[in-house]
């Protein structure tokens, strides 16, 4: 349904389809998070415990969609904030009680309009 093109931007249409999906994903279930390991080179993988968060829109097709496909366009159409908060939180229910332990900890790449944002910290 999406391509690299639609979420470019270059179609202002496609690019409002596409930010109306996200919205959609964050509610229905279809925005996939994972996790890539980061490891300080030089230290045994052991103790390899932090882990960045990334996330991945499937589309009503199936088809999973990288984030410099739809971030873009979140940001264009003042999601980016919403997105933010919802990966997060996401995250922090699945591993929230890892974190507390020690076990890992996790790391998220933020929107200028969620650092921006007075009311994140709270």
């Amino acid at each position: 349904m999406f391509s690299a093109e639609t979420a470019s931007g270059s179609g202002g249409l496609n690019a409002a389809r596409l930010a109306a999906d996200l919205v959609d994903a964050m509610e229905d279930g279809r925005l996939k998070l994972f996790g890539q390991q980061i490891h300080r080179l030089g230290q045994p993988w052991r103790y390899s415990r932090q882990v960045e968060v990334l996330a991945r829109l499937s589309a009503r097709n199936g088809k999973m969609i990288p984030p410099g496909e739809f971030i873009s366009v979140a940001e264009r159409f003042g999601i980016a904030s919403r997105l933010d908060r919802w990966i997060v939180r996401a995250a922090l229910e699945m591993h929230g009680p890892a974190m507390r332990s020690g076990a890992i900890s996790l790391g998220f790449n933020l929107s200028a309009q969620t650092l921006s944002d007075p009311q994140l910290w709270e």
